[in-house]
């Protein structure tokens, strides 16, 4: 469970940066460094930015990225697991090969069919 929290706590303070890269002009086609940008021009539009949405209006859109979020790790914890399992089924199969080559109920090669083995010609 606390790895759901922590892959949650990231994705919320990725979330953050992205608000405040976004808040700051990034996103815009006037890609600006920060020190282009002005102190009080960026207080301003993070204050406006601020002012636009309401608390309630944060809150459900956090809400839904979070649910978002936790939606990616149930699908990538289900794909893990089907890889794991063909992971497990792979290595059972080269195991018995190797147990009928070890044996000698493996079948012989197109090399040692032909008489291209290991011969003293």
């Amino acid at each position: 469970m606390s790895r759901i929290k922590g892959i949650l706590a990231a994705g919320t303070f990725t979330g953050l940066i992205l608000i405040t890269m976004l808040a700051l002009g990034f996103g815009t086609s006037q890609a600006q460094s920060p020190a282009d940008v002005p102190a009080a021009q960026t207080a301003e539009v993070v204050s406006s930015t601020t002012n636009t949405l309401s608390n309630e209006e944060t809150l459900r859109a956090w809400q839904d990225y979070s649910a978002q979020l936790e939606q990616t790790v149930r699908i990538l914890q289900q794909r893990d697991l089907a890889y794991r399992q063909q992971l497990e089924a792979s290595n059972q199969t080269i195991i018995q090969l190797q147990n009928q080559i070890n044996s000698g109920q493996a079948r012989p090669t197109f090399a040692e069919r032909e008489g291209f083995g290991d011969s003293d010609d």
